[in-house]
């Protein structure tokens, strides 16, 4: 059974969290998104938005946690939200254009297209540990698990 319903104009990043479908995006052509909007999957109604960045690309969750990483490419910004109050819990300034985040237990890791690098944020700190230079176009990244 397939189900389908509308959301913002140009959405990119998806997220389930058991409950709610949560979306970000560009927005309409022309305006700047500056939310990301939670659904709910049985009716596709928008349930709840939270205020936070330009243009929310990218999410990562905590796992067994509300707490939800979401990457804004347009303020260059990477958020911690926590989806059950709605609240923006911090924030840290990021490489130009992020584009990709993933996380380890320690630390969040986001790729940064227009400036070619990988910036290291220190998860409970919250402050940026260290950003590596990479080839060009840093698209995705790949942990691999310890031994």
């Amino acid at each position: 059974n397939i189900r389908t319903f509308s959301v913002l104009e140009r959405p990119s990043g998806i997220h389930f969290d058991g409950q709610s479908i949560w979306i970000g995006g560009h927005g309409k052509q022309g305006t700047l998104n500056k939310s990301i909007f939670a659904y709910d999957p049985k009716t596709g109604k928008k349930q709840r938005e939270i205020k936070l960045g330009v243009m929310p690309v990218a999410f990562f969750p905590e796992k067994n946690s509300s707490t939800l990483y979401v990457l804004c490419h347009g303020d260059h910004t990477l958020y911690k939200v926590d989806t059950k109050t709605n609240k923006q819990l911090a924030s840290v300034e990021t490489g130009q254009n992020p584009n990709y985040i993933t996380a380890d237990t320690s630390s969040i890791y986001v790729s940064n297209l227009d400036d070619n690098s990988v910036s290291i944020i220190d998860k409970h700190s919250f402050i940026m540990k260290n950003q590596l230079n990479v080839p060009s176009g840093p698209y995705a990244i790949v942990l691999e698990e310890k031994k």
